[in-house]
């Protein structure tokens, strides 16, 4: 795990860039793979969607998936494959290239596997002026579909503005800016599919 800090906002960033898990045993395997948590003020803005459970069915699925972390989707894959409760597969690796006091840099290769050309994930994550930028990149070859999940507390505010959202926790203020062009849209306890849900402890979502 690597933490950046911004004085100014009295904000904090926890990005992991770890394996998958244990060689010897992956089970409680997560696919986070350049996922991150933003606290600010000591207050979870940006999150973890959690664990919920271990049962095996739909919902163990969704909290172990990709689309649960704050990371990079790929043509709706995940970065490694999981099945059952406790069972994972085709691991991927991670490396991190840069990190200092305003920057991290880091790499993972969980979808080497993809048909029609492997790709590689980049994220950079810096410190800028009032805020933080994030900034991936795909390298490899063919067309892909790609999401990027940005999961919030749920005691958050969101609206839609012209070029993204606006996040409000306390007196905080947060403006998420998606680029031009890019569809974007807010998702809250969604289950067909299973999107937007957060679980703060074992049993609870």
């Amino acid at each position: 795990y690597y933490i950046l800090r911004d004085a100014t906002t009295d904000s904090r960033m926890i990005i992991d860039c770890g394996v998958l898990g244990p060689r010897h045993n992956p089970g409680h395997a997560h696919c986070d793979a350049l996922s991150y948590e933003l606290a600010v003020h000591d207050n979870r803005l940006i999150v973890d969607s959690g664990t919920y459970l271990y049962q095996a069915g739909e919902w163990r699925d969704y909290f172990r998936s990709t689309r649960a972390h704050n990371t990079i989707a790929v043509d709706g894959k995940d970065q490694a494959e999981l099945w059952a409760s406790f069972r994972a597969a085709s691991r991927f690796q991670t490396h991190c290239i840069a990190f200092d006091d305003s920057r991290f840099e880091g790499t993972h290769d969980g979808y080497r596997r993809l048909s029609g050309g492997a790709l590689s994930h980049r994220r950079r994550i810096e410190r800028i002026s009032g805020g933080w930028k994030i900034q991936d990149t795909l390298e490899g070859q063919g067309a892909h579909s790609i999401e990027s999940f940005i999961h919030l507390h749920p005691e958050v505010a969101v609206e839609r503005t012209q070029n993204g959202f606006r996040v409000k926790l306390d007196d905080f203020r947060l403006t998420l800016v998606v680029p031009d062009g890019i569809p974007a849209a807010l998702v809250k306890g969604n289950e067909a599919p299973i999107q937007g849900w957060y679980s703060p402890q074992f049993g609870v979502k």
